[in-house]
């Protein structure tokens, strides 16, 4: 290469670097010696390429004190190792602390001329301090899902423990022989109890949508068995309003869609119940189903109501707005069509809305497909069904409860409730130990077991008496206020015998009493 080609090249790479953000450095191994540095040394490190070529240690000197002694043999290695890659800190002339990403690389010379390192210096102070944001927000984010969690279950036991002992000894007094104007008040009394109970539960459902707590159990879900007990359990209110409510014919809602099956039960009657309560006199309800898509199942639910408009429908899913419709006297919470929309979305689907003022609305969800089955391919899954008064035979032996709890309302509600059964014995422990104490020394037939005792917990009572080989094998219902299902798995796993949420039902729970080594209902 002649002299006039060298001049034009060593131009066009001065050019290049000249004109990069990042610092190139061309330097001998020990002893070093710079024989090139790039202005964007003065933007990097804050001094000009002239103060960096007069002094070899001038670099070294910029290093943060914590890794000086890091980048003091990552500058010797680089003498004898092809490539290196390095992070560290510098702390420039103006007192500012940045971060580095340092290259080095060896070069290619002459034979007999001096071993030269490339090295390249880039500002990542940028990047790490979004690392470091985007890591300060994540920890934020669990330590605030943590939280929610504990607010969730606390609130979930704080809410329920007083409803239980509301709604409990309202259904002892129902089944009193009472007058007229009494037995009205009681069922004033259930009926607002239920309804604020409905509240707690929908808003501790968004709760955990929203804090991601609630976890689906997706399968394959015939939809005509879900729309039969939706219908089912629907008809009395149905009937009671002067409403005809169709259902669909023959096979058209034999398919399979992929949800889970108590959450689509739960859309399901909301949006039916809607229909009920805000239809006209004599007013029809409607079924269908339809398949939009080969690999969509909707069904819609339509009514001839009171319908709405153009700006209630963009409103129509906002948590506690109940669009006006607290002056039409029907109970609602303003919170079952924004959960149902969610608990759609979490299946994979969407709620879709088509109304008219006086004339109607119809709700549409739509599902995905379960391919792998069609109608016919899988036998229905049992529905659940109302439980009605027992039907069981009081014991014919003696039967002693143990009851351990700590809240003295729920203890009475539990004393007048198997006052009602002769031939069975409560006796009950309002801590923990004592509770163990208690059964030990006289092992009852069966053990009630509140979760939140003041010693230690009911799981840790379950735990001990899991056990212990004598006390293993009696039946233990779990009688708790926090109703994640999480828990309610968990502790059945464990060994519980059942999982009764309070507020329970007083008739559900007679029947452990009645038959205490029953075969639990299936947990959906």
């Amino acid at each position: 290469m002649d002299n006039k080609a060298l001049q034009e090249s060593e131009e066009r790479f001065h050019q290049l670097v000249n004109n990069i953000d990042e610092v190139f450095i061309l330097r001998t191994t020990a002893p070093y010696r710079y024989v090139y540095i790039s202005p964007a040394v003065a933007r990097v490190f804050g001094l000009t390429a002239e103060e960096a070529m007069a002094d070899p240690a001038r670099f070294l000197s910029f290093t943060h004190p914590d890794d000086i002694e890091f980048v003091r043999q990552t500058m010797q290695d680089a003498g004898s190792k092809s490539r290196i890659e390095v992070e560290y800190r510098i702390i420039r002339a103006d007192g500012a602390v940045r971060w580095v990403w340092t290259r080095y690389q060896q070069v290619d010379v002459a034979p007999g001329a001096d071993p030269l390192v490339a090295v390249v210096v880039t500002d990542i102070t940028a990047q790490k301090d979004a690392q470091r944001a985007e890591a300060s927000a994540r920890a934020e984010a669990t330590r605030a899902n943590g939280a929610k969690t504990e607010f969730l279950s606390r609130m979930s036991h704080e809410l329920r423990t007083p409803m239980n002992a509301i709604l409990g000894f309202a259904q002892l007094l129902d089944m009193e022989d009472l007058p007229d104007n009494q037995r009205e008040s009681v069922r004033q009394i259930m009926s607002g109890g239920r309804h604020l109970l409905e509240l707690i539960n929908e808003v501790l459902d968004i709760s955990r949508i929203d804090s991601g707590q609630l976890a689906l159990s997706l399968e394959a879900v015939l939809v005509s068995d879900v729309i039969e007990g939706v219908t089912d359990l629907m008809a009395p209110l149905v009937d009671a309003r002067h409403l005809t409510l169709r259902s669909p014919q023959g096979d058209v809602c034999r398919v399979h869609v992929l949800a889970d099956r108590q959450r689509l039960k739960q859309v399901l009657l909301n949006l039916v119940s809607n229909a009920v309560k805000y239809n006209r006199a004599d007013g029809d309800i409607l079924l269908t189903c339809d398949a939009p898509s080969p690999e969509e199942v909707s069904i819609t639910v339509s009514d001839t109501g009171i319908g709405i408009g153009g700006e209630e429908l963009r409103r129509l899913f906002t948590p506690f707005d109940r669009l006006g419709r607290e002056s039409t006297g029907e109970e609602g919470t303003g919170v079952g069509l924004a959960l149902s929309q969610r608990l759609v979305q979490l299946m994979g689907g969407r709620i879709d809305v088509e109304s008219s003022p006086g004339v109607g609305s119809s709700f549409t969800l739509v599902l995905p497909r379960a391919q792998s089955l069609v109608a016919g391919d899988a036998p229905a899954s049992p529905e659940e069904s109302g439980r009605g008064p027992s039907g069981s035979d009081l014991l014919a032996t003696p039967l002693t409860v143990a009851y351990i709890e700590d809240n003295p309302a729920n203890v009475r509600l539990m004393e007048q409730l198997i006052a009602r059964r002769p031939g069975v014995t409560l006796v009950y422990a309002m801590q923990g130990q004592l509770g163990l104490d208690l059964i030990s020394s006289s092992p009852p037939g069966l053990i009630l077991l509140d979760l939140h005792l003041p010693d230690m917990s009911g799981e840790e009572v379950l735990r001990r008496l899991k056990a212990n080989k004598t006390l293993m094998d009696i039946p233990t219902v779990i009688v708790s206020a926090d109703a994640s299902p999480g828990q309610v798995r968990r502790l059945l796993a464990m060994g519980a015998t059942a999982y009764l949420t309070k507020p329970f039902d007083v008739q559900e729970l007679l029947t452990w009493i009645d038959d205490p080594h029953r075969t639990p209902d299936p947990i959906e």
